[in-house]
Order: structure tokens, then sequence, then C-alpha cells
């Protein structure tokens, strides 16, 4: 009866392994396709005229610090960049029903978006992380991080004040006629243009306004 038992379960682990070991062989194949002629220092449009349309979400977790001495705010914050690779394209019947694939930040393209008024000795403090890109093209960057950043606060009406800061991101080197920078604010209300379905209130201020905007420059 004991040999039989182990039958059984060699049997089933048998069985749930092996859909395992095709999956992994669909993904390899897909991967090693996607990487043949792909150069992640080349911008991904099929035309060089083309300006490239790069979408950043803000999603802010926590107010962690307002330094007034030195003017200076530290945010937890979530920054989501998308945008579509024209060469991160295939058919999820070919490889499996795969749809998405994670793959690791120096494999792709990525845009070079900073945070310009970034008070922290490192300037880009974000985590890195790998992209998920689903096989519409269309490539997401989501790194986590506590970013500090220079703001102009006023003090006077303290402990009532009200401060207006920016978070000023762009890119460092592409000019508008190589990327398009713009503001997914998809799915969420005026008053809030930034998404705040993690935000955690802080004890001392209030979130009252998460407005964005993307100015339109060619200056680098």
């Amino acid at each position: 009866m004991r040999r039989r038992l182990r039958w059984i379960r060699f049997l089933w682990l048998f069985l749930l392994v092996w859909p395992t070991i095709r999956g992994s062989d669909d993904e390899y194949r897909l991967i090693q396709d996607l990487k043949q002629g792909y150069d992640p220092i080349e911008r991904p449009v099929a035309n060089h005229n083309e300006s490239l349309t790069v979408r950043l979400r803000l999603i802010p977790q926590q107010i962690a610090d307002v330094d007034e001495r030195n003017q200076m705010i530290t945010l937890v914050l979530w920054t989501e960049y998308t945008w579509i690779d024209y060469k991160m394209k295939w058919k999820p019947e070919e490889y499996g029903g795969i749809t998405r694939i994670e793959l690791p930040s120096e494999m792709l393209w990525k845009p070079d978006i900073l945070l310009f008024n970034s008070a922290d000795e490192h300037f880009d403090a974000g985590f890195s992380v790998n992209f998920v890109v689903k096989h519409t093209g269309e490539v997401l960057r989501a790194p986590p991080g506590i970013v500090k950043f220079s703001c102009d606060i006023d003090i006077t009406w303290f402990p009532f004040d009200e401060q207006m800061c920016f978070l000023k991101y762009g890119s460092w080197t592409y000019t508008g006629s190589k990327m398009d920078l713009q503001i997914n604010d998809d799915h969420l209300n005026e008053t809030h243009q930034m998404d705040h379905q993690y935000y955690i209130a802080n004890g001392e201020w209030d979130l009252v306004v998460g407005n964005a905007c993307a100015p339109k420059s060619d200056t680098i």
C-alpha cells in the first residue's frame, strides 16, 4: 500500500511540473526572439523623425517630512512611466498564450526622465525594477522611491500655512521632437491628477490638491 501511495505522489509531481517546463520553454523562446536585433540605446520608434510619447503617472504614498529650514520636502512616491516599444510586440498564440513578460531594466530602452528640482544627494534615487512588457508593445516602468525635492516654503502663517510645491519632471537630454512627456491622468478626477489610492495621510500636513501639467518646451 505504501508503494502505491508513493507512486501516486510521484505521478502528481510529474503532472504538475510538466506544464511549468512547457511554459518556461515558451518564455525563453519569446525572450530570445525579442532580443534579436534589439539595441537598448536605440529610441524605440519606427521612424527617427517621430516623437516617442512617454506617459507619466505619479502615485504619492506619504509625506515623510517637511523641512522648513532647508526648504525641502521628502515624499514616498511611485512613478509610473509607460510607452510603446514597437519592437516589443508579439502574437500570444505563438508563445503559449503569454500576454506579458517581465524583463530586466538593462535589456530595454528607457527614458532619461529625472526630477529636476531633486534635493537628494544621489539626485536620481529611484529603485531599479524590472519592466513589464505587454504583447501590444506597451512597456511599464514603475520604480518606487523616496524623493527629496526643493520647495519655496513660507511659514508666515504657521501653523495654519498652506504651501504650493512642484515636482518638476523632464527628460535630461531629449527635446520635444524626440520625446513627448505627457501626464497619465486616466480615470482620475480633476481635483487630484495624481493617483491617491495608496496615499497615507500625514499627521501634520494635508495634501489638498494634486494637479499636474506638462508644459511644452524644447530646451534641455
